[in-house]
């Protein structure tokens, strides 16, 4: 388990258990809740043999290899000592030379505790204003960078031209490019809150 005052955070087999100190609510997550997209095909977390979580010092550490492609992940998640949120990074290692990727999903949620509210992507009228799915704004382009609102949760991708899109799931990605056979991704971040 890692905690600290603001919240704490249990690993079980595909959940993390978060609880929200200052509301006393606690959240199941999707573990390891990842996914790649290379060439219209997404890799999920659950086509990965995974392994861990190992705790150390101020966060958890998943590993896992995909048999089809040989990419192994190392899904990070950290817990500072005390701030009211934890990140999630993804490292990706490819066994050689292989395409661009669609894209980077730090984090797929099934279920995302509602309701999913957007932040900055041009909605009005507060909490209860009208919700949009998917990447329909009111305006012709969709933000990037924007985080959203889910139930007691503050989530996002530390990154100005990453996405938080909620749909049929919530997705939050950005789009990267393979350095030397690997892939560190931004981090998403999880933030609690006392309410929307």
């Amino acid at each position: 388990m890692l905690e600290n005052r603001y919240l704490a955070l249990h690993f079980a087999d595909g959940v993390l258990r978060a609880t929200n100190r200052l509301s006393g609510t606690v959240t199941d997550f999707s573990l390891p809740g990842f996914g790649l997209v290379l060439g219209g095909t997404e890799l999920s977390g659950a086509d990965f043999a995974m392994s861990g979580p190992r705790l150390q010092a101020g966060g958890a550490v998943l590993s896992g290899r995909n048999e089809d492609t040989g990419i192994e992940v190392q899904v990070n998640y950290t817990l500072a000592e005390d701030e009211p949120w934890f990140r999630k990074q993804l490292l990706l290692r490819a066994p050689g030379a292989l395409p661009t990727p669609d894209r980077l999903i730090v984090h797929a949620e099934e279920r995302p505790p509602q309701p999913v509210r957007r932040v900055g992507y041009g909605l009005r009228g507060g909490p209860h204003a009208e919700e949009q799915q998917g990447l329909d704004t009111y305006v012709p382009q969709p933000g990037c960078g924007y985080p959203v609102w889910a139930g007691e949760w503050f989530l996002g991708v530390e990154h100005p031209a990453a996405f938080t899109v909620p749909g049929a799931r919530l997705e939050l990605y950005h789009h990267p490019v393979w350095e030397d056979g690997a892939i560190t991704s931004f981090a998403a971040v999880f933030g609690v809150a006392r309410s929307h």
